[in-house]
This record gives C-alpha cells, structure tokens and sequence, in this order.
C-alpha cells in the first residue's frame, strides 16, 4: 500500500502553534492566581473557630497541609507548574514516537493515528461553543476565530 504523503506545510504549522501554545500555557500558569476567592474566604471564616486551630495543629504534626487536595483527587489539568505540563507532553510524545516506531508498517494503525489526530483537533471550538451557549452570548469572541473555523 502506498504511502500518503504529509505536507510539510503542515508540518511547520503544526510546529509553530505547539510553539505557541506552550509559550501561553507558561504565561497562564504565571498570572494564575494561587487560591480561589471563596477557598481563602472560608479559612478566615475557619480561622475564628477553636476547630481550626486543633485541626491545624493534628494535620501538622501527621504532615498533612490543611485544605490541600492529595495529588489523586486533583483534576488532572490543574497542575501548579509549567513543568508539569512539559512532562505529560514529553512522555505522551514519547509513548506515541514508541507506539509509531513499533506499528509503522501496519496501514490500519497509520490511519487510526490519524484519524484521531484530526478528531480531537476538529473538537477543539467546542468548549468556546459550550460556553458560548451557556452565556447566551457572544462578547469578546473573535471573528478571525470563527472565521478560520468555517474557512478549514
């Protein structure tokens, strides 16, 4: 079976938005704030009651931060540092460069590759469209985005 030729175009866009998109991640993750408003609202509520006190003191002394979630009830996108993020990319990256090196001469596996690939990249304007829907509104959304959704 022959082989379908990728265009380099692609390849180079593809480049550059990954680009792109880790230099904004790194600038999400720095202006993010460190705590929700109603998190440090409810401590200082907590603060005032005797409770508080012993129950900082019990986490304390079993080497448990009060109020932090463990690392397994974390939602999975939620990490506090760009490393993090870098990690799970390198070692996605690395499980599919693994995968491809052992299944690259099965035709099947080639177009289930990408036939995701083009899926998840076709479902990508969802959540703007699900948060668009649940507004009932469309302020600050960008014609050049919608626009290059209707053009591709």
């Amino acid at each position: 079976m022959p082989r379908k030729r990728f265009d380099l175009t692609l390849l180079l866009q593809s480049i550059a938005m990954l680009v792109a998109m880790l230099i904004l991640l790194q600038v999400v993750i720095q202006y993010k704030p460190k705590e929700n408003y109603s998190v440090l609202y409810s401590d200082l509520r907590n603060s005032f009651s005797s409770n508080s006190i012993e129950e900082e003191l019990i986490a304390e002394e079993n080497g448990v931060e009060r109020g932090r979630k463990p690392w397994w009830r974390k939602s999975f996108w939620s990490w506090d540092h760009y490393l993090d993020y870098v990690n799970c990319l390198l070692g996605f990256t690395t499980l599919i460069a693994f995968l491809y090196m052992l299944l690259r001469q099965y035709p099947a596996f080639i177009e289930t590759l990408g036939a995701l690939s083009l899926g998840i990249e076709s479902t990508l304007p969802l959540p703007q469209c699900i948060s668009n829907f649940k507004s009932k509104t469309t302020s600050g959304f960008s014609l050049i985005v919608l626009g290059s959704w209707v053009y591709i």
